[in-house]
């Protein structure tokens, strides 16, 4: 039986940050949890099997070109993120 994941669409900021991770046409982190990181603008999986706070502060661009930054309250049991800027 597949395991429900529950997923956090990342927020977007308006710029690069220089220190950020480039992800590619598959998640670029994997774990052994419930929860998914997902592009603010897409909705391509970055990171999956991830714990709530895990990668807090981590900005990854995605293939579409989006820059996201994983919160440090991204999660479901964190506030509801939204997609804004670019």
């Amino acid at each position: 039986m597949r395991e429900l994941r529950r997923a956090a669409i990342l927020e977007l900021l308006d710029s690069e940050a220089p220190n950020a991770i480039r992800a590619g046409a598959s998640p670029v982190f994997f774990g052994d949890a419930d929860i998914d990181y997902l592009c603010g603008r897409c909705g391509s999986e970055l990171c999956v099997g991830m714990r709530a706070g895990d990668l807090a502060g981590i900005v990854f661009v995605c293939a579409c070109g989006a820059t996201n930054l994983v919160p440090a309250s991204a999660g479901p049991d964190g506030p509801a993120l939204s997609a804004t800027g670019t």
